[in-house]
């Protein structure tokens, strides 16, 4: 599983939608879309706020960021 479907399937879960998290991480309408599809790569200071949200250990979305980094 690669980062993009890491955080879609618990964001879809919570009922938020691409907008809601988008601002609050800051970035780009769409550019969300794009991570979510492994058009585009997240950043890894996002990941922090996004295991926050989720409840995600962070140990565990590190390994999918350089994985994704490394493919790309």
């Amino acid at each position: 599983m690669k980062i993009g479907q890491k955080i879609r399937k618990p964001r879809e879960s919570k009922g938020m939608f691409q907008r809601q998290m988008e601002a609050k991480l800051e970035i780009k309408d769409g550019f969300l879309s794009k991570i979510e599809h492994d058009q585009k790569a997240l950043k890894r200071e996002h990941l922090k706020f996004i295991s926050k949200i989720f409840k995600h250990p962070l140990k565990k979305l590190e390994p999918l960021f350089v994985t994704t980094k490394i493919y790309d």
